[in-house]
């Protein structure tokens, strides 16, 4: 079968923090914690004070941290309305924001016109490998382009065609009195692009039916096209027992994160899961990135010093990964519309009568003898009704149990610029996983019967089905750190992760490809910011990088089984035993350049240094070792409601390179997908 391109970025739930030359992530607690240009922080009472004036504050750190950096740019914006009703304050804000990208880059042939994988029709097999069946004959391998279940995103926008042209509001609504209250945000948006026709010409590549190879399926246009949406909605209640001993609760749809990671998959996104989909959209609320989730969470002041922490879901919600033909989806087997994947060409297809109708002229004793079909001239598709492709359709997802998923902390100011944190979670990993179910695959129908030829007409099997896996009971024990170094903040984590998810090689249809098991990994996270005022041209400045490193440990082995051949003892990685990443990020700020206008830079840049990780999504957005991409902005800002902006996206690497010599799993996939944004947004 042509397998999945699964590995480091198949489910790219980390999606670039850096969003179209907007900042979307920093330090926890920077808002709030350390004053503007100094490193000094406030105490931990005075902290929580801060943080409970934070409008539409989730009750998580996240949404803090991904702010940060901008908060050291600028102050924070005005509420936009806010009124008092007997007795209860409510406070509301809208922001709306217009959005178009545009590709400049026609698609590389190598992505979407890959080289043919011979079908290759078998001898009898009588001595198979242990788990596989005797075979009489068969075939191997696909017959079809090594990208035909990766290539409809990119087929579907030509070079300078609108990648999006999208608006959107945002709103947040908050009710409180006394010490308790309710938090609520929404959006909605429509996007013209997926309303309307794409530029997809290749109907014989496409993963669509039903439909014409130049339209969206209902899914992509529903996810990418218009939808409105409820985000957070949690109730909460603070309670102050002593000076020093205070309670915070909250029960409801909302986001809670925890640790120091920056742009990196840590202990935040172990805990929930964000939408891919808003990555790529100038202008996007991190609200609109990170989802909520239904959940209990609290958090127990115990002094000055000490801080209980703890949560429980109340059910499991996957990560909104891209819909099959998002300009930026790398899979046309994953996400809302996609239903099948092309599994190799159809021996019963006749092309010449070879294949499958051939074998019983060469193979003696064959079972049933279809041979005589080819006198007809090549038309066994039509006597055998067989469609030229072995198609391998989706079932039902797997999910886990919505119960079961919780997790504990302690953090620990052991001095008042440093602080410790410790956790513990169990949790559901969710980034999707694709589960092959081999099987006796349908060729065919012989017309005037309800007969239907199979591949067991010769007991092969073959991926018959698949299915997106969600794995389930994973166990993180972390610990984090925050400081100050000179004029850096600084922080990081340590995560060992054990059960999670990861690929190990496999042979399937004579294909190296990649099948999902249990392992035991590590990861290490370094992070800093730094905040100033230069002298020279720039008013504000604020520089924020974090490097990880992953380690795995240990592998659960992939059993033989008919149809999938483990490599080796079953344990061998898909990814690298080790990989490194990092990201960087400049945003500089010169106020007033004109009478109200502030002018804003952005620059990043972001890089695999060594290796394909085992973990998906554990650089952010960077897919595999080559990926390196390159973020420019710069936007004028009126009076802190109406901005306006412009970016380049710039992605690098080799889109020939694949993973371990694998023809259908490729590293760089997103190497021709370089695009110019722009955005208008004005906060009411």
């Amino acid at each position: 079968m042509t397998s999945e391109p699964a590995a480091s970025g198949d489910t790219p739930l980390a999606e670039p923090l850096i969003s179209s030359g907007e900042v979307v992530a920093g330090r926890p607690h920077l808002g709030c914690g350390l004053q503007k240009n100094t490193t000094s922080r406030v105490t931990t009472r005075q902290q929580r004070k801060c943080e409970e004036k934070t409008m539409g504050d989730s009750g998580s750190r996240t949404l803090r941290r991904i702010a940060a950096a901008a908060a050291l740019l600028a102050s924070s914006l005005a509420q936009a309305g806010s009124l008092d009703l007997w007795g209860t304050d409510i406070e509301y804000r809208t922001s709306l924001n217009y959005a178009a990208a545009m590709r400049l880059k026609n698609p590389d042939q190598s992505l979407i016109n890959g080289q043919v994988d011979p079908l290759v029709a078998g001898a009898p097999i009588l001595n198979p490998t242990p788990g596989q069946p005797v075979q009489i004959a068969g075939f191997t391998h696909t017959g079809l382009p090594s990208t035909i279940n990766i290539d409809d995103g990119n087929r579907n926008f030509k070079q300078y065609s609108l990648v999006h042209n999208r608006i959107t509001a945002f709103s947040e609504l908050q009710f409180k009195r006394e010490n308790y209250g309710a938090i609520f945000s929404g959006d909605a948006f429509y996007d013209q692009v997926y309303r309307q026709k794409n530029d997809n010409d290749s109907p014989a590549t496409v993963n669509t039916m039903g439909i014409p190879n130049n339209q969206f399926t209902s899914e992509t246009r529903r996810y990418d096209g218009m939808r409105a949406r409820l985000l957070d909605a949690y109730a909460y209640f603070d309670h102050s027992f002593t000076d020093e001993v205070a309670l915070n609760l909250r029960v409801g749809q909302q986001v809670i994160a925890w640790g120091e990671s920056l742009f990196m998959r840590g202990i935040a996104l172990s805990q929930g899961r964000a939408d891919a989909t808003r990555s790529s959209v100038p202008g996007a609320e991190i609200k609109e990135l990170l989802l909520p989730g239904n959940q209990v969470g609290l958090q127990l002041s115990l002094s000055n010093t000490l801080t209980l922490l703890g949560y429980y879901k109340l059910d499991f919600a996957a990560t909104e990964v891209f819909p099959t033909g998002d300009f930026l989806s790398p899979a046309d087997l994953i996400g809302p519309g996609a239903t099948f994947t092309h599994g190799s060409i159809n021996p019963a297809y006749l092309d010449g009568c070879p294949g499958l109708l051939d074998l019983g002229t060469f193979v003696p004793g064959l079972p049933v003898d279809l041979s005589g079909l080819c006198e007809f001239g090549g038309l066994g598709q039509f006597l055998l009704n067989a469609s030229p492709n072995i198609y391998v359709f989706r079932k039902e997802d797997i999910n886990p149990s919505n119960w079961g998923q919780w997790g504990t902390g302690l953090k620990w100011a052991i001095t008042p610029g440093t602080t410790l944190g410790f956790f513990h979670l169990r949790y559901a990993d969710a980034n999707p996983t694709v589960q092959l179910n081999p099987g006796f695959a349908y060729v065919g129908t012989v017309p005037g019967t309800n007969v239907d030829i199979t591949t067991a007409l010769f007991n092969q099997y073959v991926p018959e089905t698949y299915q997106i896996k969600y794995y389930g009971g994973i166990k993180l024990y972390g610990m984090s750190f925050s400081s100050t170094l000179g004029p850096f903040n600084v922080g990081g984590e340590f995560n060992y992760h054990q059960g999670i998810d990861t690929q190990v090689q496999t042979i399937i249809s004579g294909v190296l490809s990649p099948v999902f098991t249990r392992a035991n990994i590590g990861q290490a996270l370094l992070s800093a910011i730094y905040a100033g005022n230069p002298d020279f041209y720039i008013d504000d400045l604020a520089l924020v990088g974090e490097v990880a490193y992953h380690h795995v440990y240990s592998v659960d082995a992939v059993e033989s089984q008919p149809g999938i051949i483990p490599v080796g003892d079953g344990k061998q990685l898909f990814g690298n035993r080790n990989s490194w990443g990092y990201q960087m990020l400049a945003l500089g700020t010169r106020r007033n350049v004109l009478d109200g206008w502030d002018l804003k830079h952005t620059l990043s840049w972001g890089a695999i240094g060594k290796g394909n990780p085992s973990i998906s999504g554990a650089f952010g957005p960077l897919y595999g070792e080559g990926d390196q991409r390159l973020g420019v902005g710069l936007g004028m800002q009126y009076l802190q409601n109406l901005e306006v902006g412009i970016s380049y996206q710039k992605f690098f690497g080799d889109a020939e390179r694949v993973m371990r010599g694998s023809p259908v799993v490729f590293q760089n996939p997103y190497a021709d997908r370089d695009y110019l944004a722009l955005n208008i947004k004005y906060n009411l």
